[in-house]
Formats: C-alpha cells, sequence, structure tokens
C-alpha cells in the first residue's frame, strides 16, 4: 500500500488525483471525487 500511494504522485500527467477520509477514519486516493462528498 504505501508503494502505491508513493507511486501515485509521479503520474501527474495521469489527472488529477483526490485524496477523502472516510466516515470510518480510512483515507481513499481516486481520479474522481466520489458522490457522497
Amino acid at each position: 500500500m504505501v508503494a502505491l500511494a508513493l507511486a501515485l504522485p509521479a503520474q501527474s500527467s495521469a489527472g488529477r488525483l483526490y485524496k477523502w477520509t472516510d466516515e470510518e477514519g480510512r483515507i481513499h486516493y481516486a481520479d474522481s471525487i466520489p458522490p457522497e462528498y
């Protein structure tokens, strides 16, 4: 998981990356904002 988190910022040409924390405190990353946010 750490390797994935480190590799994602290097792909800036792939588009925008969003980060959010859900109700249970888990951190998520995606290329689009989820509808509930």
